[in-house]
């Protein structure tokens, strides 16, 4: 479930919470929850909202790791 909060390809119009509550109603499977999570407190919220976990992205930007263009 991600939220207008992500960074990049966005076309929702939900907050990620209330989207994933929305998800989590209607579905049966694990949902994680994606947008804005970039701290502690962040994931704690989307995993008390319910979510099996989280994707982040844009945290990782500046990672070594990240394939990111380096002008990013």
């Amino acid at each position: 479930a991600q939220g207008v909060e992500a960074g990049g390809h966005i076309r929702g119009t939900l907050g990620m919470i209330p989207l994933l509550t929305q998800v989590l109603d209607k579905v049966s499977v694990p949902v994680l929850g994606a947008g804005g999570i970039g701290s502690g407190r962040g994931l704690a919220a989307v995993l008390g909202a319910g979510a099996s976990g989280a994707r982040m992205g844009t945290r990782f930007i500046a990672a070594q790791e990240s394939n990111a263009h380096p002008d990013y």
